[in-house]
Formats: structure tokens, sequence, C-alpha cells
């Protein structure tokens, strides 16, 4: 596992997306494949919510993915090529540095994705009425007037869709009941 620059100065990374995978592995998800590093589309990578909910959630453990997942903005230094300049989130939802439109207080961080091939995609961390969540949006198509989907993080609703999009599935239907044990011990 090493990364090196070539002769056209471009990194190659060896290793490291079997790492991934590796890691994913480990963290249960069944659902995952990593073909690169770098997250562009390629048909021998794929993944599913439930499992990019695990690899978050196991990444935020990690103080500095927590840093980078959660800031607004980032300085980058000057250099002797350039000056320094600053980055912000494409997460509208989680900054107010490019429109309102969006922004939710609750938000505490995020990562926005976009291919031609898989479309829209969202990673976000909110906190609402005491607790913790994680939010996965995969797939979703621009509307006509580019508006993004607000993701609800009111514990009640969320539930709700839980239930309504579990069927069979023991492990959401699992999942909304520790909730709802929750909300009603922190209520």
């Amino acid at each position: 596992n090493h990364v090196w620059r070539t002769h056209d100065d471009s990194l190659k990374v060896v290793g490291f997306a079997e790492m991934m995978n590796d890691k994913a592995q480990a963290l249960g998800c069944t659902g995952t494949q990593f073909s690169n590093v770098h997250g562009l589309h390629d048909e021998e990578t794929y993944t599913t919510a439930r499992d990019v909910c695990r690899i978050t959630d196991a990444a935020l453990e990690n103080e500095i993915f927590r840093a980078m997942f959660t800031a607004e903005t980032y300085t980058v230094p000057k250099t002797n090529k350039s000056d320094a300049r600053e980055l912000w989130t494409t997460n509208y939802m989680m900054s107010l540095k490019v429109t309102a439109e969006y922004y939710d207080n609750r938000v505490t961080g995020g990562r926005t994705g976009l291919t031609d091939a898989r479309e829209r995609c969202l990673v976000v961390t909110a906190k609402s009425n005491g607790l913790h969540y994680i939010a996965i949006v995969m797939c979703a198509k621009a509307t006509a007037d580019e508006k993004e989907t607000k993701v609800s993080f009111d514990p009640a609703q969320l539930l709700a869709d839980a239930k309504k999009y579990a069927g069979k599935d023991k492990t959401i239907l699992a999942l909304a009941k520790k909730v709802e044990a929750e909300i009603a011990s922190a209520g």
C-alpha cells in the first residue's frame, strides 16, 4: 500500500481500494465494493445507503475526518504556485455561504456528490431533539428548477417513513423500535 508520484506528477495509489474493501467488510457492509479511491463512477464500484451509513458512522470517530466533514470552509494555504484561497462546502444545508434556501441549523456535517451515471448523492449528519442522525440520499434526480430535497429530521416523521419503507426488513424495523425507545426515554 504505497503512494508515489509518477513522471507526470500524478499520484498513484496501490492497494488502497483493497484496504477500503477490507474496512467496509469489517464494518459489516455487505453491499459495497470499491474499485478506485476517488469515488468517480466505475461499474465495479457500488454501495448501498445502509453501508454508506455504517461507513460514515465509523469515519466520524476519526477526529481528522470529522473536522473535514463538518467544516463549512477551508483556507488552502499560500504556496509558491498560488495565493491562499478559500473553499466552502457544497452542502448548502449546513452553510449560509452560498444560499439560505436549504440551510437547516440542525445539520452538523455533510458531503455531496454528483456523477452523470449516479446523479446527485448526499450524506448529511444532524442533531435534533437530542438525537444524532445520518441521512443518505442516493441517485436523486435534479428537478427542472434544480431544487434540492430538504431532509426531515423530525423523529416522528423519520419513524413513520422507516416503518413505511421497511417492508419485511427486520433491521430497519428493529432500528425504528430502538429510536422510539430512545425518544420515549429522552422525553
